[in-house]
């Protein structure tokens, strides 16, 4: 199974964490919690693939946006920090009914 996380879309008001994307679709980094840290701590480890799930907003439908590797997870100013690397764009509609649950930040599942 691999791992989804599931992400604003950036120019979303509603955003808690503070992510870096490099346009619409490409993922750069993110803030996240520990519990995410530790499953990309994983992910990198074991050199999978880690689909990013963005959410629908305003007239964007929610869209498997890109695949990354996870490059870096540091713990810095109390933040976990995790940086991305071999970003691929992907845009594909996730699977039907489409996870996640309201207030999912992750889940698991077959690659897109």
């Amino acid at each position: 199974m691999a791992l989804y996380l599931v992400v604003r879309h950036r120019q979303n008001p509603a955003q808690r964490f503070h992510n870096i994307w490099k346009d619409n679709d490409l993922l750069e980094s993110i803030q996240t919690t520990l519990e995410i840290g530790k499953l990309c701590m994983d992910a990198k480890a074991q050199k999978q693939l880690v689909y990013i799930h963005r959410c629908r907003y305003g007239v964007c439908p929610p869209t498997i946006c890109c695949s990354v590797h996870v490059a870096v997870v540091a713990y810095i100013g109390g933040l976990i920090i995790v940086e991305f690397g071999d970003q691929t764009r992907l845009n594909i509609a996730p699977r039907t009914p489409p996870p996640p649950v309201l207030g999912q930040s992750f889940y698991k599942a077959l690659p897109p």
